[in-house]
């Protein structure tokens, strides 16, 4: 990826906001990060998919993904992971401004993890298209499980991003 504005680049588009840099990262030589300084609403940026469970015996799909929220401004809601299929939602990972991770089942959250500022987290998602059920981890340890809020045998969209409650703080994602 070229530094700067992630939108336009291999496919990711929604918010202008993301900047791939190479300054704040887990792994590798760079990461995106997020400023959420002026921003009102949700802010998110997104890949688009091409998943059908029809065609993959194991009917499991399992994201993976760093986030770390920046130890200065005040919290912001982060969505760490988003996914749906077809614009409709089916699940999140967020990390709200209390410093608590939840995942979303349907139209509730479930499961509280305390999130360190600063520190990178693992993030992961297991969305199982054979059950419709979902579970969420942060550093390996079970966050919450539940159903799929929109029943899907495909997956069309992941986002990352802030989610509401912008604060001044910075979301970096690897």
């Amino acid at each position: 990826y070229s530094t700067g504005q992630l939108s336009g680049q291999n496919g990711w588009t929604g918010s202008t906001v993301g900047t791939v840099e190479n300054s704040t990262v887990f792994s590798g030589l760079q990461a995106v990060s997020f400023d959420s300084t002026g921003l009102s609403g949700q802010n998110l940026f997104g890949h688009n998919l091409t998943y059908d469970s029809g065609t993959d015996p194991n009917q499991i799909v399992v994201f993976d993904i760093q986030f770390m929220e920046s130890t200065t401004g005040n919290r912001s809601n982060w969505d760490a992971i988003n996914v749906g299929a077809n614009g409709v939602y089916i699940t999140q990972l967020i990390v709200q401004t209390n410093g608590l991770a939840v995942v979303g089942v349907g139209s509730s959250f479930v499961g509280s993890i305390p999130v360190t500022r600063g520190t990178w987290n693992d993030f992961q998602l297991v969305l199982n298209f054979q059950s419709q059920t979902l579970s969420g981890y942060v550093n390996s340890q079970l966050l919450g499980s539940g159903s799929f809020a929109n029943p899907t045998t495909v997956l069309t969209r992941v986002n990352l991003g802030e989610n509401s409650s912008p604060n001044g703080d910075t979301g970096f994602f690897d």
